[in-house]
């Protein structure tokens, strides 16, 4: 069996999708570029009252007036953006390569954990 914590969740979230258990999907481009509408998808699937968040004016996380500092970490890797949500657009290029890159673009997570993981025998289908 794998150890690796991706492959865990993968297999975890294959299993919600195959079962009959309710489950809602959200695209990260869909949040993205409509956060408002799908957290309140959220709330009405959850059944739970909704709460009325903010979008913009946000803050850095800070407790009792100590800010998070990500300096030790050798940079920024935990700021929140404070004007609006957006994603952040990243070059692939510069981290892998062409090869993988072209293979793994057109794999869905259900193809992913069927052909990676239960056909290499990591979990049971």
């Amino acid at each position: 069996m794998t150890e690796g914590i991706t492959a865990v969740y993968a297999y975890a979230i294959y299993n919600i999708i195959k079962s009959n258990n309710d489950y809602i999907k959200i695209n990260y481009e869909d949040l993205i570029t409509n956060p408002e509408k799908n957290i309140k998808r959220i709330y009405k699937f959850l059944k739970i009252p909704t709460y009325e968040h903010r979008y913009v004016d946000l803050e850095q996380f800070s407790i009792n007036n100590i800010k998070y500092d990500d300096s030790v970490l050798d940079g920024v890797y935990h700021s929140v953006k404070e004007d609006k949500v957006e994603k952040n657009n990243y070059d692939l290029n510069m981290y892998l390569s062409e090869s993988i890159i072209d293979g793994y673009k057109n794999v869905s997570l259900e193809n992913w954990v069927k052909y990676f993981l239960i056909e290499r025998g990591y979990f049971e289908s």
